[in-house]
């Protein structure tokens, strides 16, 4: 019996220890930037990231979120990527497709920010979307950015020409900096 409650001392211990190399994870506001000098940190965003204003040094273990904005979400037929490492992504066909498809709507929609959701795998300063009320299992999709709600549906509405179900969406983007000792 003291051999047991021994155990389950050194284990209560060990997970204490664990438990405190772990971060807590920060949450700092941001707002998106439209800038084409904007940096995430000292790394380049990605041709189909919306752009985050960021600090030039990302602190450990926090998220930079922005406040919800609307987009319009053109479609969700672009190519699964959840299982490529985001290092990879932009060697893999998938990523050229759906950049494909960004840059064809580039010329449908001039002089707005197009923007891709490209999931993957990894610890690295990419951008993250949250959409309100998506439930069940998250997909890629091609957006157009709208600075109001007016904006969005002006969007929505021309966009039924090239598109068979455009939506307007609240939605929020983020890049959480860190690694695996973050909470």
């Amino acid at each position: 019996m003291r051999c047991f409650i021994g155990g389950i001392a050194g284990l209560a211990l060990a997970a204490a220890g664990a438990a405190a190399q772990e971060m807590p994870r920060k949450i700092e506001k941001t707002a998106l930037c439209f800038d084409q000098a904007c940096k995430k940190g000292e790394a380049e965003f990605r041709p189909w990231e919306l752009k985050l204003s960021l600090p030039k040094t990302l602190a450990q273990c926090t998220t930079y979120r922005t406040t919800p904005f609307f987009a319009v979400v053109l479609t969700r037929n672009i190519p699964e990527t959840a299982e490529y490492d985001c290092d990879d992504l932009p060697k893999e066909r998938a990523a050229d497709r759906g950049e494909m498809a960004r840059q064809k709507a580039l010329g449908i929609f001039p002089g707005h920010t197009i923007f891709l959701r490209m999931m993957c795998v990894s610890f690295g300063d990419y951008v993250q979307y949250s959409v309100a009320g998506e439930g069940g299992m998250q997909r890629n999709f091609l957006a157009v950015y709208a600075r109001d709600r007016a904006t969005a549906d002006r969007i929505q509405y021309a966009a039924r020409r090239f598109y068979p179900v455009p939506a307007v969406v609240s939605m929020t983007a983020r890049i959480e900096h860190g690694d695996d000792k973050c909470q």
